[in-house]
């Protein structure tokens, strides 16, 4: 038996939906320090990996939240000043962990984890301080079931994937190290073992990468929202894009395994240079003024994610996900425009509303990144204006850049993608021809005006 301390930081930013109304949670921690048991332990030496099953009678924690009711419409919040402690008991809590081994300075350690947890029931207890009530609001598993498996576990599993990894690797650090002769070989054979998964896994960032490039979704848009205060204030956001996810690379070395039923399992840990989540906003303040526009950029440039291949030959199938996703640094929120000269009218709403809404669509789109091995992603790509599209549009046949008409040098081409009315000049029978074309079609005058 051992613990895990008290204050321990579980989870971050995160949004639940309720009926009529989203919650909106931060500064979770581990309120007491929590007793654990290690039901098995078992390691492999030859798939180098560390398999533990772990009992956590009951993960209590505790934080704060904000409150906004919702309408019909999902994407608009009204907020009033409705906050309070809140608490959330998960019960019989089992915790299954795979730790990946690696030899280094003749020790083993663990470099990565891949968990799954389970729990029997779950009880969230919150305060509203707008019913000035002394009992707090019970809700069971049946009413925050989905929010919890979708959105508070993942996140909580990441902060206890990192202790649990640190503990058994301070354990680990006590084991006598391998004879010398067997250590030659063996780092030979893991040189050449990680090499090559090292290169498997960045051509498999080449291929997503180019894949987004294919289908126009390096930039992503973004749902819009409006929230109104109880003072009348209305904040809009709108035409947001989530630009960079075509800027990931292998962060940590590779890892692989096969298992007994011929899956190969690989899992790297990857990183984004340049993500960035831009909204334009309008605020309408009570003090008369006219709205204020500008924009919201937040720059998420030390955000990971845990990429998981699981790779089948024979029919060849390739499972891809992404969890595990942190931020190693804070998140960095930029406003242009006069609302910056004014953000004491909003501060609170800026940083416990929004920023919550942008990290929260920050991470769902990172998780949607696992449909690139689909015939049809999950992505709504965002093309600017003045940007052309990466793979131009069939031409009559559909068959490609060959049958484009700007190749058979004709008098005068059109080519739009959206619906246009044309007029054509008079023949040489001084026929004169007024043509409609809507969406992706071409218009070739020469051709059109030749004799049949």
């Amino acid at each position: 038996m051992d613990e895990i301390p008290a204050g321990l930081n579980l989870g971050g930013y995160c949004m639940m939906r309720m009926e009529n109304s989203v919650l909106f949670f931060h500064r979770m921690k581990l309120r007491n320090n929590t007793r654990f048991r290690i039901n098995s332990l078992h390691t492999d030496v030859r798939q180098m990996q560390i398999l533990a099953q772990l009992s956590l009678n009951d993960l209590h924690l505790f934080g704060s939240y904000e409150r906004a009711v919702t309408d019909q419409d999902p994407s608009v919040l009204y907020y009033a000043p409705t906050f309070g402690q809140v608490e959330i008991l998960l019960r019989n809590v089992e915790y299954k962990m795979e730790g990946r081994l690696r030899l280094l300075e003749n020790s083993l350690f663990i470099v990565m984890v891949n968990s799954e947890i389970t729990f029997y029931d779950a009880l969230l207890l919150y305060k509203n301080n707008a019913t000035q009530s002394a009992h707090p609001i019970p809700l069971t598993k049946k009413h925050i079931g989905r929010f919890l498996t979708y959105e508070f576990v993942d996140r909580m599993k990441s902060d206890l994937d990192e202790w649990l990894r640190d503990y058994f690797n301070e354990h680990l650090i006590l084991f006598p190290s391998p004879r010398s002769a067997d250590l030659a070989k063996y780092r030979a054979y893991e040189k050449a073992k990680t090499s090559t998964l090292n290169k498997y896994v960045d051509e498999a960032l080449i291929f997503l990468k180019q894949k987004l490039r294919q289908i126009n979704a390096t930039s992503v848009k973004l749902p819009s929202f409006t929230i109104f205060s109880q003072k009348g204030m209305e904040i809009k956001l709108k035409n947001g894009v989530l630009r960079g996810l075509d800027s990931m690379y292998r962060r940590s070395v590779a890892t692989g395994k096969k298992d007994d039923s011929n899956i190969r399992f690989v899992d790297a840990i990857v990183g984004f240079s340049s993500l960035k989540l831009i909204y334009e906003y309008n605020a309408y303040l009570t003090t008369g003024m006219p709205p204020l526009s500008g924009l919201l950029i937040m720059s998420a440039d030390e955000l990971t994610t845990h990429m998981a291949l699981g790779l089948v030959k024979d029919p060849e199938t390739v499972d891809l996900q992404f969890d595990s996703i942190q931020q190693r640094k804070p998140e960095s929120l930029t406003i242009e425009g006069p609302a910056n000269r004014m953000i004491a009218n909003f501060k609170h709403i800026l940083e416990y509303h929004i920023i919550s809404i942008m990290t929260n669509t920050l991470t769902h789109n990172i998780r949607a990144l696992k449909s690139l091995t689909k015939c049809y992603p999950d992505l709504f790509g965002h093309v600017d204006a003045d940007e052309p599209l990466t793979e131009e549009p069939s031409w009559e046949t559909g068959k490609g850049k060959g049958s484009d008409p700007l190749q058979r040098n004709p008098d005068y081409v059109v080519a739009k993608e959206d619906s246009i009315e044309v007029e054509l000049p008079p023949n040489a029978q001084g026929q004169q021809k007024r043509l409609h074309f809507a969406h992706v079609q071409s218009l070739n005058i020469t051709k059109l005006n030749k004799k049949k």
